[in-house]
């Protein structure tokens, strides 16, 4: 299955117990595909760079608000 993870100034940018559901809902679902969507309220989110994606991640795309 095929899943789209739609994130606000969070996962895979943000790291912390914040977006840590977002990671443990990724890496529990292993034998499911993600794109993840995130939303960003600034450039400073992408310039801080990504959090490491497990493999299941295929796709992340990044939109600002």
């Amino acid at each position: 299955m095929r899943i789209a993870l739609l994130t606000e100034g969070g996962y895979p940018y943000a790291r912390g117990e914040g977006v840590a559901w977002c990671d443990r809902l990724v890496r529990g679902l292993g034998h499911h595909d993600f794109d993840v969507y995130a939303l960003s309220r600034s450039s400073r989110t992408e310039a801080a760079g990504r959090a490491p994606s497990p493999p299941q991640v295929r796709r992340v795309r990044t939109e600002r608000l």
